[in-house]
């Protein structure tokens, strides 16, 4: 529902888009995306919550990141790096795994 503001938001950040993947706590969750091959590594995970009247960044230190990853992919507690491994080997394939 929220797509034109999250990819607004994440275009003035240096991404492509945001793409939606998931609800959460009364929120539409967004991730920023590139809509190119090239492989990227821009750290953690970023997040996009919006709702009718919020629209903001949660990035990896705040408590609601964890939560979010939690409720969306049902993940345990992990280090950050574990995670962006997961995600990227996800997104790229095991060719990538090499490289990490």
């Amino acid at each position: 529902m929220w797509e034109d503001r999250a990819s607004e938001k994440a275009i003035k950040a240096g991404f492509h888009k945001a793409e939606l993947i998931g609800t959460w706590n009364g929120y539409e969750v967004y991730t920023p995306e590139f809509n190119d091959d090239r492989i990227r590594v821009i750290g953690a995970p970023k997040y996009i919550l919006i709702n009718k009247n919020t629209e903001r960044w949660v990035r990896h230190f705040e408590k609601e990141y964890d939560k979010i990853n939690k409720a969306l992919f049902n993940e345990t507690d992990e280090t950050d790096y574990k995670k962006l491994r997961k995600m990227l080997i996800a997104k790229f394939g095991k060719e990538i795994e090499e490289q990490l």
